[in-house]
């Protein structure tokens, strides 16, 4: 197995748990997967930063009714201790209907040795309500 694909099979082992993570309603997992200094930028709203905001965005976006995040991975590139990531998501309600489709880009950082999320922005594709 190459180093490349050593890497993209830990990013998407992150990302496993990311989705593992949010629909179980496991917030510290969720939250562990981010560095400490990681930034999310949600649209519509201001960025997040640091550990506990993050943890906080997590919590709200479940009580929004958002009770499952499908991600899928598309394309994957590394620059040494940083790799950006773009992908679709799909959020579902806890009966798993479909709220919104979107896209992201992310930023992940090799701390370590072990890949975490460092910087998070999304869009969906539904219009604003």
């Amino acid at each position: 197995m190459t180093e490349k694909q050593d890497t993209r099979d830990s990013i998407t082992e992150i990302y496993d748990n990311f989705m593992s993570a949010f629909k179980s309603g496991d917030v510290e997992t969720f939250t562990g997967l981010y560095t400490d200094d990681a930034q999310i930028f949600p649209p519509d709203n201001d960025a997040v930063s640091g550990k506990d905001a993050i943890r906080e965005l997590a919590k709200a976006v479940r009580g929004m009714g958002i009770h499952e995040i499908e991600v899928k991975p598309e394309r994957f590139e590394e620059h040494g201790t940083i790799a950006i990531v773009t992908c679709k998501n799909v959020m579902k309600g806890s009966d798993g209907s479909v709220l919104d489709t979107g896209k992201f880009v992310d930023v992940l950082k090799n701390e370590d040795g072990q890949w975490k999320l460092n910087k998070d922005i999304w869009n969906g594709n539904k219009p604003g309500e």
